[in-house]
């Protein structure tokens, strides 16, 4: 059998790190904190539904302009248009800040 102390595994670590907290008691009691744990990992996990996608954000700005496209199709766009507005800010930056951008300076 191992040590925990030796494994450097803290019950209490992973606990914390759910950001939940937790009362030590009986059965009962320690199946519905494994079940607070576990809920509020997976809601970290995966958005829930009062949280908005990035997909559902640009389908509710964009509106009709967008409701043709599938959602991988809207995605590459996103992406795509990300890294424009990426590329023109570093460009306005460096004429700006003596051709060097703000990560640059900082």
């Amino acid at each position: 059998m191992t040590d925990r102390k030796n494994t450097g595994f803290s019950i209490d670590r992973v606990i914390s790190s759910a950001g939940t907290k937790v009362e030590r008691s009986g059965p009962e009691t320690l199946i519905a904190n494994h079940s607070k744990i576990l809920e509020s990992a997976l809601s970290k996990i995966f958005p829930g539904k009062q949280e908005e996608t990035r997909i559902q954000k640009a389908r509710l700005i964009m509106g009709d302009d967008v409701k043709d496209l599938s959602d991988e199709d809207l995605e590459v766009f996103l992406t795509e248009f990300q890294y424009l507005i990426d590329c023109w800010l570093d460009e306005y930056e460096k004429q700006v800040f003596n051709n060097k951008t703000l990560r640059e300076l900082i």
